[in-house]
């Protein structure tokens, strides 16, 4: 693949950043640092114009996205205080050569984890919301004709003038609402009760003609929000007896049934999740958004297929998303549904429709290698064509080719056997899996774009569909699917030592240690695990040592250190207890690399340490938060997790999403050995779906 060269810009800012890293922050509490504040200072290098790929590590996020907020929030701050008339005077220094930055962050790990449809993710659900209230037409749930839809009662006084100009005529109103009861008793009309349940009054008998009209009108718009109202109008001239009925949200005459008024909260809701079971009934969807176009056509035609020339910002979101090589998705589709490479796409897409009307810089947050293909070509162009007036700021090398593979380990047994059924007219699929080998499946040559979505929700939790399995494995074997967006997705926020079942088996370890034991600690006193609870840890952090905020701008939430235990987590007299020398607290904070000798008494443990240090994650302390891991560190431990809980007499299956895109060329390479040597590995059936 052929990869451009990046913009050349005409000038280059030097960006003075201030984050906090909560891994240099535990290192500096292990090592007693005096000043541990976990602060990371540097200068971000943005040009003007361009697109701009920064070097470093694959979660240099941490840096770029959460340093250029905090500027920008500084800068903000500048201006509001200046429009206020008051100066800061320290943010001068900060800033030396301009104050208006402003940045648009986007990253493919919010979209693969939160709840967005095509539509909200391009930010067009508000207007679209406010354009469907404002709709001429609905149509009938039941025959699907066209309805009118009133906005007011002149509306109606001129559709009467239209069909009955100058004819006597009987108006009546019906309703099934209570609040057609109340109306009539206020204003004294007498009510009736209908055979069909509804409660009807006359209005008035009289000419159609507009000074008849004046009084009615005033008696129209007190009883127009009335639900379900409907104006029935009769007329008997020379015999001839006429009758038609209104609604101010639309009447289907040859059904008898009325369109209920669509509400702003349930519109948007619907335009923002998509079609779920809750909206289906619901009559907002038959709203017509533009011309024979409703609300539920948009949410699932295909993108190519729509006809919305009446919307500018719509217009321009298709053709961007068909760029972006979208254009077979519907609008109501589900990020949640989408593959990992569909969603980057999509974050190209949103990134570039978010600065036609924002000057400021943008930031993209991608995994490594997920756009290398034919496509990307294509996005990297748009990308170019944006950074014309704009820095563009491509974090995560999203258009590095992926290394060349090695061969896949030689197969043993048959362990399972994987079937797809996901399509009614064509028989079942099956691929054989064996103990050792891999399985590459292509999502595009099976025609399943959201293959792994499927293998998530069928193989994890089949009692959703009702025994209706798309998706299925024979033998029942232990599955762990393992996604290339991976985020943690715990209620309770988790320490890597908990989540890999480490943290209680050193809690019994220290218990036994002599300060322990004439303190009368027992392992409960030392538990840090989110599903219990311990009087004995700092009340602000929790355990963590640090306290965490959920971010606007990030799936990871943002972290401080803690100001109550200063990093300890516990109170000072359990942080201090000792094993072998090394305080609890301590062993917590230290990366596991320098804590080897102490864990390596942690024999049912060994398997699991022996795995992080070999996939290269002994820099990480045990009491790391996992919400603060990168997506890189996030798969590599669920990688761990799936190897420890196979078994000769059980072996897993591994399903992975582009198993090698978001990792950096080291990181595979670890990997590529762990598969090919550790027995563990050699245990598991490896799925690629790709």
């Amino acid at each position: 693949m052929q990869h451009s060269h990046p913009t050349r810009s005409s000038a280059t800012q030097l960006l003075p950043v201030e984050v906090f890293s909560a891994l240099r922050f535990y290192a500096q509490v292990s090592g007693h640092s005096r000043s541990a504040d976990g602060l990371v200072q540097t200068e971000l290098e943005l040009p003007d114009t361009g697109v701009h790929t920064p070097p470093g590590p694959t979660n240099s996020s941490l840096l770029w996205i959460d340093g250029l907020n905090a500027q920008s929030k500084e800068v903000e701050a500048f201006i509001r205080a200046v429009k206020e008339g008051s100066v800061p005077g320290p943010i001068l220094s900060h800033f030396p050569r301009q104050l208006s930055s402003r940045f648009i962050h986007q990253s493919a790990y919010q979209f693969a984890h939160s709840q967005h449809t095509i539509l909200s993710a391009c930010g067009l659900a508000e207007e679209i919301s406010a354009q469907a209230l404002k709709s001429p037409y609905a149509r009938c749930r039941l025959c699907n004709s066209r309805l009118s839809r009133l906005r007011s009662p002149t509306d109606l006084l001129e559709l009467l003038m239209r069909d009955y100009n100058d004819e006597q005529i009987a108006l009546t109103i019906e309703s099934s609402s209570p609040a057609l009861l109340e109306w009539a008793a206020t204003k004294g009309f007498s009510v009736r009760k209908l055979s069909s349940g509804k409660h009807s009054a006359l209005l008035d008998t009289t000419r159609c003609a507009a000074e008849a009209f004046v009084q009615l009108s005033a008696i129209l718009r007190s009883l127009w929000s009335i639900p379900e109202i409907v104006f029935h109008c009769r007329t008997n001239q020379m015999g001839s007896q006429r009758e038609s009925r209104y609604s101010p949200t639309g009447y289907c005459t040859p059904c008898d049934t009325t369109v209920r008024k669509p509400s702003y909260e349930t519109v948007l809701k619907i335009l923002s999740q998509g079609l779920t079971d809750q909206v289906l009934d619901t009559d907002e969807l038959t709203l017509e958004i533009f011309p024979n176009t409703t609300l539920a056509e948009i949410l699932t035609s295909n993108i190519a297929a729509l006809r919305v020339s009446t919307n500018a910002n719509l217009l321009a979101a298709q053709e961007i998303l068909s760029h972006c090589g979208l254009s077979h998705f519907p609008l109501g589709q589900s990020t949640t549904l989408m593959s990992a490479h569909d969603i980057a796409r999509l974050t190209v897409a949103v990134s570039i429709l978010g600065t036609t009307h924002n000057p400021g810089a943008l930031l993209l947050d991608l995994p490594r290698s997920i756009l290398a293909d034919s496509a990307g070509s294509a996005l990297e162009t748009l990308l170019h064509d944006t950074a014309r007036n704009r820095a563009v700021v491509v974090i995560g090398e999203p258009f590095a080719p992926q290394p060349k593979r090695n061969t896949s380990p030689r197969a043993t047994e048959l362990i399972s056997t994987l079937t797809l059924n996901h399509d009614p007219h064509l028989a079942p699929q099956s691929f054989k899996l064996h103990r050792g080998a891999t399985l590459s499946l292509n999502r595009t040559e099976l025609n399943i774009p959201n293959l792994f979505q499927l293998c998530e929700r069928d193989l994890l939790r089949p009692q959703a569909l009702e025994n209706a399995t798309l998706v299925y494995l024979s033998n029942s074997p232990s599955c762990t699917l393992i996604p290339l967006l991976a985020t943690t997705r715990h209620q309770h926020t988790r320490t890597l030592g908990d989540e890999l079942g480490i943290l209680e088996r050193l809690a019994h370890m220290y218990a036994q240690s002599i300060d322990a034991r004439m303190a009368g600690l027992s392992s409960k006193d030392l538990s840090i695990s989110a599903t219990r609870t311990n009087r004995n840890l700092c009340s602000a952090c929790k355990g963590l040592g640090v306290t965490l905020q959920k971010h606007p701008q990030l799936s990871r939430p943002h972290a401080t250190a803690c100001s109550l235990c200063k990093g300890l987590r516990f109170k000072l007299s359990i942080a201090a207890t000792l094993f072998k020398g090394v305080s609890y607290g301590e062993i917590l904070n230290k990366p596991l690399s320098e804590s080897a000798s102490t864990l390596a008494a942690l024999s049912k443990a060994k398997t699991t340490l022996e795995l992080i240090t070999t996939l290269n994650l002994d820099y990480l302390p045990l009491g790391m938060p996992t919400v603060l891991l990168s997506p890189s560190e996030q798969r590599r431990i669920e990688l761990i997790k799936a190897l420890c809980n196979s078994s000769p007499t059980k072996p897993g299956v591994i399903i992975i999403e582009s198993p090698y895109a978001g990792f950096s060329p080291k990181e595979i390479e670890a990997i590529e050995t762990l598969r090919r040597q550790h027995p563990l590995a050699q245990n598991c059936a490896w799925i690629e779906i790709d």
